[in-house]
């Protein structure tokens, strides 16, 4: 649960409460605030893998 809603969060840019009312749908009852908690504390080490796969941004440097 707690790796499925950080997923949510980081693959679709969702707002807290979004995610908390997902969850909702699927029958969980879960806080916003517990969502923003498990973010802060185990989303680092899924930000990096819920986002392979995914073309990198170009930079475009003015060069002179």
């Amino acid at each position: 649960v707690i790796q499925y809603a950080i997923w949510l969060y980081v693959r679709f840019t969702l707002s807290y409460r979004d995610v908390e009312e997902l969850l909702a749908e699927h029958g969980l009852e879960v806080s916003y605030g517990t969502i923003q908690r498990w973010v802060l504390k185990f989303g680092p080490s899924h930000f990096s893998v819920a986002t392979q796969g995914q073309p990198e941004r170009l930079s475009y440097a003015v060069s002179v």
